[in-house]
Order: C-alpha cells, then sequence, then structure tokens
C-alpha cells in the first residue's frame, strides 16, 4: 500500500505543535509517532519491550477480544482510534468474521505509514471494507465529521481506544471519546497497569529505560538537529498532574544548546481507575480482564444515551 506524504496542513499543524512544545515544555505523543522513522523505531519498542506483544500477552488480548466478539456479534463496524500497527485490531476483526460477521475497519492513527501497517494487516478480516484514517486526535471534531460522513452502518459499531490511556490525560481522553461515541456504541479501552509487590516499578521502568526506547523517543530532537546522545533522556518515576494519586513514568530531555522538555510520560493505571474512567463517559461496563501479571487491563461496555458532543481539541496515542 502506498504511503501518502505529510500535506502541507500537517506540516504545518506539526509546526504548531512542535511551537507549543517549547512554550509549555512539553511534546504532545502524536509528534513521536508522526514519520516513518519513529514508526518503525516505535515497533522495534512494541516487538521488544511490550507486553501485549509478548506470548502470554498475546493469549490474553485473543481471549479477552473473543470474549467482546461474542458479545457484540452483530457489528458492523469498528473504529481503532490509535491503531497503531493493528496487530490487537486483528484478534477482533477475525473473531468477529468467525461469527459471520461482516465487518468494516476504520483506522486511524496520527502517522501514515501506522494507518498503512493496519490497514494492510487487517484489510482480509475486514470483508465490509476498509477504510483507513490518517487522523490527528488533536483536532478530534475533524475527525468525528469524517466518521459521520460514512455511509451508514446497520449493525453495532465497536470503538476500540487500545493503550491510548497511558499517553493521555483525563481531559484530552475524555474530549476525544465525546466526540466520536453515540448511544449505543461499544467502546473497548485498554491501559498500562502498575502490578502490585515491591519489585513492580522497577520491572516497568525496564520496559522504558532501555535502547530501543531510546531510539524512538530521541528521533524527534534527531530530527531537529538537537543532540540525540543516550545521556540526553533520563527516566524517572513522577505523579500526573491531572490523574489524582497516579504514578507515570516520564521521560525527560536534557541537551546543552537545546530546550529542556518532557519528551514522553506513560501513566500507570489501575482496574478502579479504569472503571471509573468509562463512568465519566456514561458508559456502562459489561466486562473486565486484567492480565495474570496484572500488568495490563482491558474493559469494555455499551456508551449510554447523551455521551455524544460536539467535542474540543486533544492530543495523544496507544
Amino acid at each position: 500500500m502506498r504511503r501518502p506524504s505529510p500535506s502541507p496542513n500537517r506540516r504545518t499543524a506539526r509546526q504548531r505543535l512542535l511551537r507549543e512544545a517549547l512554550r509549555c515544555g512539553g511534546v504532545a505523543p502524536r509528534l513521536l509517532y508522526e514519520t516513518p522513522a519513529q514508526a518503525l523505531k516505535w515497533l522495534a519498542v512494541h516487538r521488544r519491550w511490550s507486553p501485549a506483544f509478548a506470548a502470554r500477552g498475546r493469549r490474553f488480548y485473543r481471549a479477552a477480544l473473543e470474549e467482546i466478539a461474542r458479545a457484540f456479534p452483530g457489528a458492523t463496524r469498528v473504529v481503532s482510534l490509535g491503531c497503531g500497527n493493528g496487530a490487537k485490531d486483528l484478534l477482533l476483526l477475525r473473531a468477529l468474521r468467525r461469527l459471520e460477521g461482516r465487518v468494516e475497519y476504520v483506522p486511524c492513527d496520527a502517522g501514515a505509514e501506522l494507518v498503512a501497517r493496519a490497514a494492510s494487516l487487517c484489510r482480509k478480516e475486514a470483508e465490509g471494507g476498509c477504510r483507513p484514517m490518517v487522523a490527528d486526535l488533536a483536532r478530534v471534531r475533524i475527525l468525528a465529521r469524517r466518521l459521520a460522513a460514512l455511509p451508514p452502518s446497520d449493525g453495532q459499531r465497536i470503538v476500540l481506544f487500545l493503550g491510548m490511556l497511558p499517553s493521555l490525560g483525563p481531559t484530552d481522553a475524555r474530549r476525544i471519546l465525546q466526540a466520536i461515541l453515540h448511544p449505543g456504541d461499544a467502546l473497548v479501552v485498554s491501559a498500562n497497569l502498575l502490578p502490585p509487590g515491591t519489585c513492580a516499578a522497577r520491572r516497568v521502568m525496564a520496559q522504558y529505560d532501555n535502547r530501543e526506547t531510546r531510539a524512538w523517543l530521541l528521533e524527534l530532537p534527531r530530527a531537529l538537529g538537537w543532540p540525540s546522545h543516550a545521556k540526553a533522556l533520563r527516566f524517572r518515576w513522577g505523579r500526573d498532574p491531572e490523574w489524582r494519586g497516579l504514578r507515570r513514568i516520564e521521560g525527560r530531555y536534557r541537551a546543552e544548546g537545546a530546550p529542556r522538555l518532557l519528551l514522553f510520560a506513560s501513566r500507570r493505571h489501575t482496574p478502579t481507575r479504569l472503571r471509573a474512567f468509562l463512568r465519566t463517559l456514561d458508559v456502562r461496563t459489561t466486562g473486565l480482564r486484567l492480565t495474570e501479571g496484572r500488568d495490563e487491563g482491558i474493559a469494555w461496555g455499551i456508551a449510554a444515551c447523551g455521551v455524544h458532543s460536539s467535542g474540543s481539541g486533544a492530543s495523544g496515542r496507544r
């Protein structure tokens, strides 16, 4: 599949976000995934360090997404917000197809490379068609209009929000989903968790403080002509300013001759907080699964009446 080149509007948006990063000292998550080089390096991190990519993690997601397919067998459209490479989406589409469903797949992400990969991976399982969308969730109202312009779907719609919560504050996450969700939609949300135990924080940190993650995150400074040596990026545990009491891993960029930035932050949720987040959206939780090690969780439910709104800007990813 041909990879689209960035449009002038997208380049302008990228420049705007870079200016905002310099002003506020923090990088919008989408800036870490947009270019082909960033996408490839993120995929290397995912393959090496993501619990979801390990054999045990794949079994967990396969079982959870098969359960979700059984819960919503009449679904005819799957919208994946922050689709990444589409590996998790593929598991759900396969399960829905085995239930004799004819499902349309709409992968959405800020990076054209990732959207193209997801579409290529999942196209055969989407008998109802594949409609890839390169979409900036910072401008979620535009994405909401593009989704609303699709031909009407006869069955239920499933909205996937897999792995997005770690990168997003609660205000941004709610704005995105409030702009997209309609009454009766099925919402599927996953999050990284902080497992119990005294050694959990050290085990989790190892998933970030490593060569592959540094290569990925430092691609942005390198492309800007800033120093990109390994010592320019330091990881530490911090507290999230919005999610009260929530811990997060921070990647802080400091190099001579370059601005100091919070380049990356990954929030570690709890099962209780995952349920509470769905309640703030007026989504009734109908299922929750945790990995054996309690380091990943996935929850799903039905959007009630009144969820949909016009929405406003937010930023982030999976």
